[in-house]
């Protein structure tokens, strides 16, 4: 895990980056399993942020030199820059 990043509207959850090009949501309250797992980079995931605003968003930076902004809700990639 390179990253991790806490929700600001639910601190029992929580997401982290990897180097093996994947994003994983997790919740505190589980039994260590991730919820789910969001692949789209083609390299090592290295940072990782929660949207502050009224958005279920976080955004997510990869040595593949793009950012991808995600809806952790519906668990699709909205963009990539």
């Amino acid at each position: 895990m390179l990253a991790l990043a806490f929700n600001p509207k639910d601190l029992t959850k929580f997401a982290s980056a990897s180097m093996d090009k994947t994003i994983k949501i997790w919740n505190l309250t589980t039994d260590g399993k991730a919820n789910m797992t969001l692949t789209g980079h083609k390299s090592s995931v290295n940072t990782i942020d929660f949207y502050k605003g009224d958005r279920p968003h976080f955004a997510s930076g990869s040595d593949d030199k793009t950012i991808k902004i995600w809806d952790y809700q519906t668990k699709q990639c909205l963009t990539t820059i």
